[in-house]
């Protein structure tokens, strides 16, 4: 599947570097890809509003391969005390032995500007459990696939 048709992202984002720890579970959907500028909802695993999304999707230049394509994912997380950017930058690719292709990148936590996309909900609800917001400045890497509930990047 080329990754730009995928309609729904199930992401996983991790924190550290040496031996990263899943920190938060978003769910984009509703995604369209138009003329390679990304739009789309992000949602807590209940289908509740997190934020809107914005980003990228694009083949890489000159490879003439487009199941392989460079994806930005831009959302704003908000809990009761703060409002934190998420940006995540990778790209994406088909899965062996799957319809559905899979997302592969870094993040970056961020003071949010008026161009970071609407926080329509509770980010904190995509946290596991006892995590707070990130700070400004925090990285970290993220996987994900497009596809339905249940799918687990690998």
């Amino acid at each position: 599947m080329e990754p730009c048709s995928a309609d729904k992202w199930d992401v996983e984002i991790f924190a550290g570097d040496v031996s990263p720890a899943l920190i938060a579970r978003p769910l984009f959907r509703n995604v369209r890809v138009t003329g390679g500028i990304l739009r789309g909802e992000v949602q807590d695993a209940q289908g509740n509003p997190i934020s809107d999304l914005i980003g990228t999707c694009v083949p890489i230049p000159d490879l003439n391969i487009p199941e392989l394509s460079q994806m930005t994912f831009f959302f704003r997380l908000k809990d009761l005390g703060s409002e934190i950017g998420i940006f995540l930058i990778g790209y994406a690719f088909p899965r062996s032995g799957s319809s559905l292709p899979i997302f592969n990148g870094r993040w970056l936590a961020h003071p949010p500007g008026p161009n970071t996309p609407a926080a329509t909900g509770d980010g904190s609800r995509i946290f596991l459990p006892g995590f707070v917001l990130p700070g400004s400045g925090d990285t970290g890497t993220s996987t994900g696939t497009g596809g339905g509930p249940q799918i687990t990047a690998v």
